[in-house]
């Protein structure tokens, strides 16, 4: 699926609208009819990306960037929500770029601006409540960007619905196969990146839990297929050889050395093991943590 970004779309005088103008104006032409400005501004796009990457301060009616430009609050551009694009994933990268603009809809149907800044982070565009776009805060939007932000970090573990550190900000198994599905992630390794930034992940079938960082994965994968590993620290020390374990979907023969082969990529967290009495099979005098 393809990505498609607002940034692929330029602002310009089709997607952004002017309030109290009775047509459309370079924004440039707009500006200079105020007595405000300090820089002149190349145009609409590169104003809005300043202030909502590095905010602003506000007196009266008059907005001053980090740089020093000013601007009457009347004269903020306003993004055309319609005119912005989802994010989907192409080839299971979730790319939502750099100083892009585009837009999220929730289940009710309301469509709300989600910008990327340049650290490599989501965020509502500041510039969107100075104009009026959007209501001051969106539980569902805000869920769905902590999400994604989260993954961006490199953090596979979500906190729980109704957790007592940030109840509102919980996700179920349910909530984040939604978000992945929805993004058009397949089951697998996949990415997230925003800007320079890049987290893999592997997305499993696991009833138990469905995200896993690559790191996750391939020690996992590295302790069940490599003789490395000792007899007792192996994870399946407990089993026989010739045991069959069924791994996502396929059975595999554990052989004498405690491992399996398994192809690489395979969805090791989606395990079925058979019904054991744990008994230890290592000999008293070995110290199994060594």
């Amino acid at each position: 699926m393809e990505i498609l970004f607002a940034k692929y779309r330029p602002i310009s005088n089709a997607t952004v609208n002017r309030p109290f103008r009775k047509r459309p104006e370079p924004l440039s032409d707009a500006l200079n009819e105020r007595t405000y400005i300090n820089k002149p501004l190349k145009n609409a796009e590169a104003f809005l990306n300043k202030l909502n990457n590095h905010g602003y301060t506000q007196i009266g009616d008059i907005l001053t960037l980090n740089d020093g430009t000013q601007l009457h609050v009347n004269d903020v551009p306003r993004l055309d929500i319609g005119a912005l694009h989802t994010v989907s994933a192409k080839d299971n990268i979730m790319d939502f770029g750099s100083n892009c603009y585009f837009k999220y809809t929730s289940s009710s149907g309301k469509s709300l601006a989600v910008f990327s800044m340049e650290g490599g982070a989501l965020t509502r565009p500041m510039s969107e409540y100075l104009t009026g776009g959007t209501p001051q805060f969106d539980l569902e939007t805000e869920r769905y960007i902590g999400f994604w932000n989260g993954l961006k970090s490199g953090k596979a573990l979500m906190l729980a619905p109704n957790n007592n550190l940030s109840p509102q900000y919980g996700y179920s198994i349910k909530d984040m196969c939604s978000y992945l599905d929805g993004a058009g992630i397949s089951k697998g390794f996949f990415a997230v990146k925003m800007g320079s930034r890049k987290s893999e992940f592997f997305y499993s079938d696991c009833q138990y839990y469905p995200l896993y960082t690559k790191e996750d994965y391939d020690l996992r994968y590295y302790t069940m297929t490599s003789s490395d590993f000792s007899y007792e620290k192996s994870v399946f020390s407990y089993l026989e050889p010739g045991t069959e374990i069924t791994i996502a979907g396929d059975k595999y023969t554990l052989k004498d050395d405690f491992t399996l082969d398994i192809p690489y990529g395979t969805d090791i967290f989606d395990i079925h093991l058979p019904k054991y009495t744990p008994v230890s099979k290592v000999p008293s005098h070995i110290d199994c943590k060594a």
